[in-house]
C-alpha cells in the first residue's frame, strides 16, 4: 500500500509539473507568437511607408516634368503668339512641337495648351480643338464654363478638381507666359489630365501590390 501511495504521489507530482510546464510553454509560445506577429505588423507598416514615400517622390518628379514643360514652352519661339499667327504653317509647326512632349509624360492621359481668352486649345493629339470639346471627351460636358474661367485666371500652378461628372480625374494647370509676364497677349495655360487609374497603375508599377483604395482629395 505504501508503495502504491508513493507511486501515486510521484505520478501526481509528475503530472502536475508536466501541466505547469505545458502551461508555461503555451504562454511562452503565445508571447512569441504575438511578438513575432507584432514585429511582422511593424515590418509591413515600414514597407508600406517606404512604398508610399517612393510613390510620393515619383509624383514630385512627375510634377517637376510638367513644370519643366511649361518653362520650355515659355522659351521656345514656336509658341510665341506673334510667330505662329504670321503664317498658318507655323500653327501646324506648333502642333508638331507640342506633340513631342508625350515622350516625357508618364502619368498624364492627355494635355493641352490654351491661350487666355481663346476658346480653342492645342491638344497632344496633334490637333486644335475647342476647349469644350476636349472637356466633353473627358466626360465633363457640364464643367466647360467653370474650367474655362479657372484656366484663364491662375498665376501659379494649380490642381483643378473636375467635379462630380468625373470625380476620378484631376486637371493640373500651369501658367505659361510666351511674351513675358507684363504682356497679357502671351498668357496661356498648360493643362494635364491625370486619372486616378493612371496614378494607381503607376503606384503598382513602382511599389508592387498594395491593399486599399486610392482617393483623390
Amino acid at each position: 500500500m505504501r508503495n502504491r501511495k508513493t507511486l501515486s504521489l510521484k505520478y501526481f507530482y509528475f503530472t502536475s509539473s508536466f501541466a505547469v510546464a505545458l502551461v508555461a510553454c503555451s504562454v511562452i509560445g503565445l508571447l512569441l507568437f504575438f511578438a513575432s506577429r507584432g514585429e511582422m505588423l511593424r515590418l509591413n507598416e515600414r514597407q508600406t511607408l517606404d512604398k508610399l514615400n517612393m510613390f510620393a517622390n515619383d509624383m514630385q518628379r512627375q510634377q517637376q516634368v510638367m513644370l519643366d514643360i511649361s518653362y520650355d514652352i515659355t522659351a521656345k519661339v514656336y509658341y510665341k503668339k506673334y510667330y505662329y499667327e504670321r503664317n498658318p504653317y507655323y500653327d501646324l509647326e506648333l502642333l508638331r512641337e507640342f506633340e513631342k512632349y508625350k515622350n516625357s509624360m508618364m502619368i498624364a492621359d492627355d494635355y493641352f495648351l490654351m491661350y487666355r481668352d481663346n476658346s480653342h486649345a492645342y491638344r497632344s493629339t496633334n490637333r486644335k480643338y475647342q476647349l469644350s470639346d476636349i472637356l466633353i471627351s473627358h466626360g465633363l460636358p457640364g464643367e466647360s464654363e467653370r474650367l474655362y474661367a479657372a484656366l484663364n485666371t491662375p498665376e501659379s500652378p494649380a490642381i483643378l478638381p473636375c467635379g462630380e461628372e468625373n470625380p476620378g480625374l484631376l486637371l493640373f494647370a500651369f501658367p505659361v507666359y510666351t511674351a513675358g509676364k507684363l504682356d497679357a497677349s502671351g498668357y496661356a495655360s498648360l493643362g494635364f489630365f491625370i486619372s486616378a487609374q493612371k496614378l494607381l497603375d503607376r503606384m503598382q508599377t513602382l511599389a508592387g501590390n498594395m491593399e486599399g483604395e486610392l482617393f483623390l482629395i
